[in-house]
C-alpha cells in the first residue's frame, strides 16, 4: 500500500520550470532514494514533499490526504525534514538541540515527558552521540554537528522522513549508521525518502530509486531496474565504463 504519493508534480520559479510532471509513489516501510545529476529537482522536490513549497500543479497525499489539507502542525507532527545544509543559530547542547525534535509533539526542553526523554535517548543512540550529549554544539566538529541535526530528525518519530544528503560529511561508519537508523525508522514506522549522491550507497541501502533529469523523472523502480550502465552514462554524461570502474555494477550483485 503506498502512503505517499506525488501527483504530477511541476513547480516553476521566476518563468523557469525545476520540476514538470513528477510522479512517484511510496509504500509503507520503504526508503525511497532520489538521485540524478546536480539541478536535476531533487531538493525542489523534497521540499514539495514536506509541504514546505506549494506545486504550481500536481499535488503530494501522505496516507490519502493532501498535505496542504491539514495545518501546518500536523504536517509538522507527521513529516520530518532535514534540509541540505543544516544550521544551529544557539550554542546548545547536543541533547537540548536534539529535544527540539519532540516540539512538534507538544514538548519543550522545560516540559519533557517519559515517552519524550526515550525518544531522545534512542535518537543520541542510533547517531552515536551519547557521550557528546552535555558538549555545546558550537565545540562540534562539521561530522559530529551533521550527525547532530540527524539524531533531532529521528527523535521527532515522524511518519514520514525526507532527508536531503543526510550522510554529507560524515566518515564510512556514520554514513552507514546513519543509513541504517533510516532504514530501521521506514520498517517501525512508516517510510523515508532520501536524497543521495553516492550510487553505490543508493544501490545497497535504498528499497527503490527515483531517477530525476532535467526536472523529469526519468524511472524509478528497484535499484536494479534504474541504475544500468546505459542509463547512467545517458543521465550523468559519463563513459560507460563508470559503472564498472566505480563499483556501481559489484554492488547490485550484493
Amino acid at each position: 500500500m503506498s502512503m505517499l504519493v506525488a501527483q504530477e508534480l511541476t513547480y516553476r520559479h521566476a518563468a523557469r520550470s525545476v520540476l514538470d510532471g513528477v510522479d512517484f509513489s511510496l509504500r509503507e516501510g520503504e526508503v525511497l532514494g532520489i538521485i540524478g545529476p546536480n539541478g536535476a529537482g531533487k531538493t525542489t522536490l523534497l521540499r514539495l514533499l514536506a509541504g514546505l513549497a506549494r506545486p504550481t500543479r500536481g499535488k503530494v497525499s501522505l496516507d490519502g490526504t493532501d498535505i496542504h489539507r491539514c495545518t501546518a502542525a500536523e504536517r509538522a507532527r507527521a513529516i520530518g525534514y532535514h534540509p541540505q545544509q543544516a544550521v544551529l543559530h544557539w550554542p546548545m547542547a547536543v541533547a537540548h538541540i536534539v529535544a527540539l525534535g519532540r516540539y512538534a509533539h507538544g514538548a519543550s526542553l522545560d516540559h519533557l515527558n517519559a515517552h519524550d526523554h526515550q525518544a531522545i535517548a534512542a535518537a543520541l543512540a542510533h547517531c552515536g552521540l551519547e557521550a557528546l550529549a552535555a558538549r555545546r554544539a558550537d565545540q562540534l566538529s562539521g561530522g559530529e554537528m551533521a550527525r547532530v541535526h540527524i539524531a533531532r530528525l529521528l527523535a521527532g518519530e515522524h511518519r514520514l522522513l525526507l532527508a536531503d544528503e543526510p550522510i554529507a560529511n560524515l566518515d564510512p561508519r556514520y554514513q552507514l549508521e546513519i543509513l541504517k537508523a533510516l532504514r530501521s525508522h521506514a520498517r517501525q514506522r512508516g517510510g523515508a525518502v532520501v536524497v543521495l549522491h553516492d550510487l553505490n550507497i543508493a544501490a545497497r541501502q535504498c528499497d527503490r530509486l527515483l531517477l530525476l533529469a532535467d526536472g523529469r523523472r526519468v524511472i524509478d523502480g528497484a535499484p536494479r531496474e534504474v541504475l544500468t550502465a546505459e542509463r547512467i552514462a545517458e543521465v550523468f554524461a559519463v563513459a560507460p565504463e563508470y559503472f564498472h570502474d566505480m563499483g556501481i555494477a559489484e554492488a547490485l550483485n550484493r
